[in-house]
């Protein structure tokens, strides 16, 4: 049941003859920022999904890149996930890209937050500026 005054499913569909050609629909028209967001669809989330390797297998990688990229100085990242790939199996592409959250951009809020965090931990809440830092 339908009321006279809206269209019909029919009638909303079809385009209209009178429109000017050089209107597009809005289908047509997408922002750069779509085309963006497929690529990285494409790129990162199609890989995962094809992967042939069991869920937990990606996530446990991804797990272990960051706990490497927030537990071990920045040098030792590559040496710490080749160890612990020995032991543990996860997938080691996975944990290479995720243990880069830490870049140059990053580090120093990152390190100023584990020393925070460490300082609640140990009870000794003080601020420190760079004198108290290397005295320490």
């Amino acid at each position: 049941m339908t009321d006279e005054n809206t269209p019909s499913h029919d009638e909303s569909s079809q385009v209209d003859p009178e429109a000017s050609p050089d209107q597009t629909p809005a289908t047509e028209t997408q922002p750069k920022r779509s085309h963006i967001r497929n690529a990285l669809y494409e790129h990162l989330v199609v890989p995962l999904v094809l992967s042939k390797d069991p869920p937990w297998f990606d996530a446990r990688g991804a797990a272990v890149g960051f706990f490497i990229a927030l537990g071990f100085p920045l040098g030792s990242h590559t040496v710490s996930m080749a160890l612990l790939r020995l032991v543990f199996k996860f997938n080691l592409i996975i944990a290479y890209a995720f243990s880069w959250i830490l870049n140059p951009c990053t580090i120093v809020p990152i390190y100023y937050g584990a020393y925070k965090l460490g300082g609640l931990i140990l009870g000794r809440n003080e601020d420190v500026d760079v004198e108290g830092f290397r005295q320490s």
